[in-house]
C-alpha cells in the first residue's frame, strides 16, 4: 500500500473504503454544526469538513430561508455562514494544512480555483467580426444561413456602454437585490445586493464562482431598461406578440468574476440570442447544432440544461485532451455583441470581472427552429399561446410551415388518461411501500443521539466523533465514540475541557442516503453512549 493510501486509511478509518466524491456527498448532507464538529474528527474529516461547496450550499439555503437577513460576505462561505447576521470576530484564524495528507478530489478543487487563465484568453479566432454592417447583409449572411457574428460598434451610443462599469453601476444600483445563479436543493434562487456581490467578486475562492443572473432586473431597477436598447438586427420578434405572462423568460442581467460563465447547453425554445459585453472579457466556444460538443454526455441533453461540465473543469479536464480546435471560437471584447444562432451549442468563460445583458427572440427566420421546440411534449402548452399570438398577424410563416407541423405533431404521443392513472398509481404504491421499508428499518436501527439539557456560557460545547464503519446485511452502520471538547468563541481556540459536560448539541441526526458504484448502500446511526474524555483527541 502506498504511502498516501496508508495515511489516507489511518486518517479515516473504514471511511476509506469511501473516495473523495462520496464522502462529499456524504458531508453535504450535515447542518452546519454538525460539519463544524467534523473537523475535529480527523485530519481526513478536517479538510472535507472545510471544502467550501459545503458551506455554500449551507448558507444559500440559510439566507434564502431567513428572507429578512442581509446577505453579508465575510472572505468565505465557511466564515460567512457561522457569522451570518453578526460582526465577524477580531482574532484571525489560520487554516491548518497537513503537507503529508493529500486528497486528490480537493486538490483538484484547490488547482482550478487556482488555475491561471492567461493561457486561456489567447484562442485562435474563428467568428466573423463586423462593424457597420446593414440589415440585409445580417440577415443574408448570418440569420438566414444560421451563422455566429460578432458586431462591433453597437453599444457605443448606449448609457450602459459608460454607467455599467462596476464603480458607476455600483453607485446608482449597488442596494438592489438580483438574483444570482445559486440555488437551493428545493429549487430556491439565492439574491444578493450587488454591493455585496461586488465583495464577494472580488474575493472569493470558488472554483465555481457565483454569477448574477437575472431575468426580473427591470421589476427592481426599471432604470436599467432606459441604459440599453434592443440592437436593430434583433428587432423582429415575434414572441413580443405574447402576453408578459404567457411569453417565456427571454432576457437577463449578468455579471460575474474571472472563472464563472456557462458550460455547454443550447438556448430554450430553439430560440436565437445576442448577448452584448459592457465590461470585461469573454471566451466563447461554439458548436453547430448537429455537432456535440466533447465533455457533454447525449445521455442527459434531454433531460438536462446543462449536460456537460462546469466550465473551469472542462478547462481542466476535457479541453487539454482535444485533438482537434473547436470549428466557432473567440474573445468577446468590451462593447461587443455576439449573435448566437438558434441551436448552436456554446460555452461562455469570463476572463474577467464581466457585466453584459442578453436576450434571446424568435424571428421570421428562426421561425421553423423554435416552432420545432414547442410542438414538442415539454412545450405544448406554451405551443398554444404562441400560435395563439402570432398566427393572426403571420399566417404565412404557419402557413409555409404546415408540412413541418404536421410531420412534428405526429412524432409526438400523449399517454392516455388511463395509462397515466395506472402509471401514477403504480409509482405511487411503490413509493408508499419503499417508504414503509424505510421507516421500519429506522426504527429498528436508530435512536436519537444523547443530548443533556444546559449550557455553558460562552464557551459552546461540540461533540467531535471517531467514526468506525461495519457492516451488516448490506447496510452501512456508523459506531462513533466521541470526546469533549470545548471550543472558545471568543479566542478562536480549542482546549480541553477539564468540568463535566453541560451541554450536547446533536451530531448528525439525520438518515444519510447514498450510492456507491460498487454497493448499493444505506448509512443508518446507531445510537451510543457518550461519556467524557479526560484528554484531546489527536488529529489522526
Amino acid at each position: 500500500m502506498s504511502s498516501r493510501k496508508a495515511r489516507r486509511k489511518d486518517s479515516l478509518g473504514f471511511f476509506s473504503v469511501l473516495d473523495d466524491d462520496e464522502l462529499l456527498e456524504l458531508f453535504v448532507q450535515f447542518d452546519w454544526e454538525s460539519l463544524r464538529a467534523c473537523a475535529l474528527v480527523s485530519r481526513y474529516f478536517y479538510l472535507i469538513s472545510h471544502q467550501e461547496e459545503l458551506w455554500k450550499e449551507l448558507c444559500l439555503a440559510a439566507y434564502v430561508e431567513n428572507k429578512e437577513a442581509n446577505f453579508s460576505w465575510k472572505g468565505t462561505w465557511r466564515r460567512t455562514c457561522l457569522h451570518r447576521g453578526k460582526n465577524y470576530p477580531s482574532y484571525s484564524y489560520e487554516r491548518l494544512s497537513f503537507p503529508g495528507l493529500p486528497a486528490p478530489r480537493l486538490e483538484d478543487k484547490y488547482q482550478r480555483a487556482t488555475m491561471p487563465l492567461e493561457p486561456l484568453s489567447s484562442v485562435r479566432r474563428t467568428i466573423d467580426r463586423r462593424s457597420n454592417l446593414s440589415m440585409e447583409d445580417f440577415i443574408r449572411e448570418y440569420e438566414t444561413p444560421n451563422r455566429p457574428v460578432i458586431l462591433c460598434n453597437v453599444t457605443s451610443s448606449w448609457k450602459a456602454s459608460t454607467q455599467w462599469m462596476t464603480g458607476h453601476f455600483l453607485a446608482k444600483y449597488g442596494n438592489v437585490m438580483f438574483k444570482t445563479n445559486g440555488t437551493t436543493d428545493d429549487g430556491h434562487t439565492f439574491k444578493m445586493t450587488f454591493q455585496e456581490y461586488v465583495r464577494y467578486m472580488r474575493d472569493n475562492k470558488d472554483d465555481k464562482p457565483l454569477y448574477l443572473f437575472d431575468n426580473k432586473f427591470m421589476q427592481r431597477a426599471p432604470d436599467m431598461m432606459e441604459e440599453y436598447e434592443v440592437p436593430f438586427f434583433f428587432r423582429d420578434d415575434l414572441f413580443d406578440l405574447m402576453s408578459d405572462e404567457d411569453r417565456p423568460d427571454y432576457r437577463w442581467f449578468l455579471a460575474g468574476p474571472a472563472r464563472s460563465g456557462s458550460p455547454y447547453h443550447q438556448d430554450p425554445h430553439g430560440t436565437s440570442a445576442w448577448n452584448a459585453l459592457l465590461q470585461g472579457r469573454k471566451r466563447w466556444t461554439l458548436y453547430p447544432p448537429h455537432q456535440i460538443p466533447p465533455g457533454v454526455d447525449p445521455s442527459l441533453i434531454d433531460t438536462e440544461y446543462y449536460a456537460s461540465p462546469d466550465v473551469m473543469k472542462y478547462y481542466a479536464r476535457v479541453h487539454p485532451k482535444l485533438t482537434q480546435e473547436p470549428p466557432f471560437e473567440d474573445i468577446l471584447e468590451e462593447g461587443e455583441i455576439i449573435f448566437v444562432p438558434s441551436g448552436w451549442w456554446h460555452q461562455v468563460l469570463n476572463l474577467t470581472d464581466t457585466i453584459a445583458i442578453t436576450q434571446n427572440f424568435c424571428s421570421p427566420r428562426n421561425f421553423q427552429h423554435v416552432l420545432r421546440d414547442l410542438i414538442s411534449k415539454k412545450n405544448r402548452s406554451l405551443w398554444s399561446d404562441f400560435r395563439r399570438s402570432v398566427q393572426p398577424r403571420y399566417p404565412e410563416l404557419f402557413a409555409s410551415a404546415q408540412p413541418m407541423i404536421e410531420a412534428a405533431m405526429k412524432m409526438v404521443h400523449p399517454p392516455t388518461e388511463s395509462d397515466s392513472s395506472s402509471s401514477d398509481e403504480s409509482d405511487a404504491n411503490d413509493t408508499s411501500s419503499s417508504e414503509e421499508d424505510d421507516d421500519a428499518m429506522m426504527e429498528k436501527e436508530v435512536e436519537l443521539i444523547y443530548t443533556p439539557d444546559s449550557s455553558s456560557g460562552s464557551l459552546m460545547l461540540l461533540v467531535h466523533a471517531r467514526i468506525d464503519l461495519f457492516m451488516r446485511d448490506n447496510t452501512i452502520l456508523v459506531r462513533a465514540s466521541s470526546n469533549y471538547l470545548m471550543e472558545d468563541e471568543r479566542k478562536g481556540t480549542v482546549h480541553q475541557s477539564s468540568s463535566d459536560v453541560t451541554r450536547l448539541g446533536r451530531w448528525i441526526p439525520r438518515i444519510v442516503q447514498f450510492s456507491t458504484a460498487a454497493l448499493q448502500c444505506k448509512l443508518r446511526y446507531c445510537s451510543h453512549h457518550i461519556t467524557p474524555s479526560n484528554s484531546l483527541w489527536q488529529l489522526r
